[in-house]
């Protein structure tokens, strides 16, 4: 089955503070994947779809640090399960939808790092260095 995205899914390294004003929620959580159009987020909470959110999106390109800010809508969630032992270590996925698309203009060394693997549709894994 091939991936009919319009941007590439990537996994790097990174982090978001999210922010949910409706439900004065504040969280953080590892980036599972990110596009120029949205991302996904591992977290222990539980988020509807349709929820607005903003987002500090932090990650690392080499040794330097970068730091975004994007405004965005909760678009579903999975769940995962890190141990089939326990329940007390369920975490989910949210789907994250941007406002508006990582684009060079606004969000260049990010634009760079998204756009560096042109192949439609594959998932790239991180790289520790640049």
């Amino acid at each position: 089955m091939h991936d009919q995205r319009k941007y590439p899914r990537l996994a790097i390294l990174g982090f978001v503070n999210l922010k949910i004003k409706d439900l004065k929620l504040q969280l953080s959580g590892p980036i599972e994947l990110i596009s120029r159009k949205g991302l996904g987020v591992y977290t222990k909470e539980k988020i509807s779809p349709g929820t607005p959110v903003a987002i500090q999106l932090i990650c690392f390109k080499g040794a330097e640090t970068l730091d975004f800010s994007f405004t965005g809508i909760v678009t579903g969630s999975r769940d995962r399960i890190l141990t089939p032992y326990s329940t007390d270590n369920e975490i989910r996925v949210i789907g994250i939808k941007f406002d508006k698309d990582i684009n060079s203009r606004e969000h260049l060394p990010l634009y760079q790092i998204l756009t560096q693997n042109k192949k439609k549709g594959s998932v790239k894994k991180p790289s520790l260095v640049s």
